[in-house]
């Protein structure tokens, strides 16, 4: 009996996937991590992203009022974000934005950028436990 194609590719990419979160530097760890981005203008959206250097979530089209959020980020945060949309009426925008004052790296939380119309805010939540 051949081992199914599919199977085998699964098994080679979930471990790729765990040897990858297990070589991420001690210093680049953090508690539980929720990352949002949320729609604050009264537009429609479009592609959507957030991304700390390599690591990006693509959240896609954002009605107004709209978030997307990305649940236990474990990838690295580093000390600024890059946060990109797309609008009907300007075209692309990108603002990179600097997370080291809100983000303490301690405590679990989210970090939620908020696009306006004409900048990215950033704020940090310290979740309960």
């Amino acid at each position: 009996m051949k081992p199914n194609g599919i199977a085998v590719a699964g098994v080679l990419a979930l471990v790729a996937i765990l040897g990858a979160a297990q070589t991420i530097d001690p210093k680049e760890r953090h508690p539980y991590l929720d990352v949002s981005i949320k729609n604050l203008t009264k537009e429609l959206l479009y592609d959507s992203a957030f991304a700390f250097g390599k690591s990006e979530f693509e959240a896609g089209a954002l009605s107004p009022g709209g978030t997307k959020r990305y649940l236990d980020w474990e990838g690295p945060v580093g000390t600024n974000a890059v946060v990109r949309w797309r609008d009907s009426k300007q075209g692309r925008k990108e603002r990179t934005i600097s997370v080291s004052e809100v983000y303490d790296r301690t405590a679990p939380g989210e970090l939620i950028f908020s696009i306006t119309t004409s900048n990215v805010m950033v704020k940090f939540e310290i979740k309960k436990q």
